[in-house]
């Protein structure tokens, strides 16, 4: 199991589509060894069962020979292909399929040791059967005794070969049938091991993506406190690197969200104390308004105070330009009186002096208004501020 979680998924698929490859091959292998397996014991039953053919063709052809005193001996060819067939059947080699002898087919040598002891009595058989036959032709005259003794060699010969041909029919059929039970048990072994690695596949790949899934849809849902199992994140295949990532994220999350409502507490905080700051200000902001109020009324008056004292400065500089040229007169009217001219004159430049003292007390007023009034505009600006601090 261990080294099931150490794999990564693709190795796991891998080694399950090597695992049915590898068993597919070695059916289709034993499927093709039996199949090739039957085609060649088909080709030695036939040459085995052809060989009974040929002890009769033999036999028929000798006294075909000695009836008729004909100069061929198509026995010998004959006798000559049984012979090579024989030797092919028990030891392997090269033969042929037509009794033309033209087209050749090689064989496998006989390993059973029932078979090999079959040809060897057929061997011995023909060996004294095709002997007698040939001493017949030789003989001028040959009783029935001797046909009938003959005819008995070559139902034994032929029986000898059909028993040998029964023998590698059973052989040929236990052979198949020892393929058939062999790939049937691959089959099996290959159904077996693959609901077995099916289950692995279902336990290490399936069943982790359905938990980690259900894991993915609980964080989905603002639940990050159900951690995931320790046993998902172990090894080294892509499920397992998958959870640890995912229970990465969800640790990250369940940090930031606390970072978050913690942020959210001293913004609460700071929001109730700018709330109190901001009543205070407002508070302040209408006592300097009314502060505001009072000074610009105060202003005000100052300023017609101003006003009144300019126009009776005015109309003291006016009647000052008035007593000057009344004294003028009074010089050029002939100086009629010096000490009362001395006494005008002296009143007249008194008079003048605090004209200026006068004057410059009024400029004095004026720059003094004039700081009020800068002072006044700063207030209101102030308060402007304050209104739009407290609409912000």
């Amino acid at each position: 199991m261990k080294l099931i979680k150490k794999l990564s998924l693709k190795w796991q698929i891998m080694a399950l589509g090597a695992f049915f490859i590898a068993s597919a091959t070695l059916t289709a292998y034993s499927v093709v060894s039996t199949l090739n397996r039957q085609d060649l014991d088909g080709r030695v039953i036939n040459v085995a069962v052809r060989q009974s053919m040929l002890v009769q063709k033999f036999t028929k052809e000798v006294f075909f020979h000695r009836i008729a005193s004909s100069n061929q001996k198509s026995y010998e060819k004959t006798g000559k292909l049984f012979s090579l067939s024989l030797e092919a059947l028990n030891e392997g080699g090269e033969t042929y399929s037509d009794l033309l002898m033209t087209k050749s087919i090689d064989i496998p040598a006989a390993t059973d040791p029932a078979i090999v002891s079959g040809l060897e009595e057929v061997g011995r058989l023909w060996e004294k059967q095709s002997s007698d036959l040939i001493k017949s032709l030789s003989k001028s005259t040959v009783s029935n005794t001797e046909i009938a003794g003959l005819n008995k060699g070559t139902d034994n010969l032929i029986g000898a070969m059909n028993r040998v041909v029964g023998k590698m029919a059973q052989a040929s059929k236990a052979r198949v049938d020892s393929l058939k039970s062999l790939v049937e048990l691959y089959l099996l072994i290959t159904a077996i091991v693959g609901a077995l690695l099916s289950y692995l596949v279902v336990r290490f790949v399936t069943w982790p993506l359905k938990e980690l899934n259900e894991v993915s849809s609980y964080v989905y849902k603002g639940h990050l406190d159900g951690a995931i199992p320790d046993d998902l994140m172990e090894g080294n295949n892509e499920t397992a690197i998958l959870a640890r990532t995912i229970e990465l994220m969800r640790s990250k999350l369940e940090g930031l969200m606390s970072s978050v409502q913690a942020s959210s507490l001293e913004m609460k905080s700071t929001a109730q104390q700018v709330s109190f700051i901001s009543k205070d200000i407002i508070e302040g902001s209408e006592d300097e308004e009314r502060k505001t109020a009072i000074v610009q009324q105060s202003i005000d008056a100052i300023t017609k105070t101003a006003d009144v004292v300019r126009e009776e400065l005015e109309k003291s500089y006016s009647y000052v330009q008035e007593s000057e040229e009344k004294a003028k007169r009074g010089v050029e009217a002939g100086r009629k009186n010096i000490s009362q001219l001395d006494a005008a004159v002296a009143e007249v430049s008194q008079a003048s002096e605090m004209m200026q003292g006068l004057s410059e007390s009024a400029d004095k007023m004026h720059d003094i208004v004039d700081s009020i009034q800068n002072i006044a505009d700063q207030k209101d600006l102030d308060a402007q501020h304050k209104k739009e601090f407290q609409a912000a």
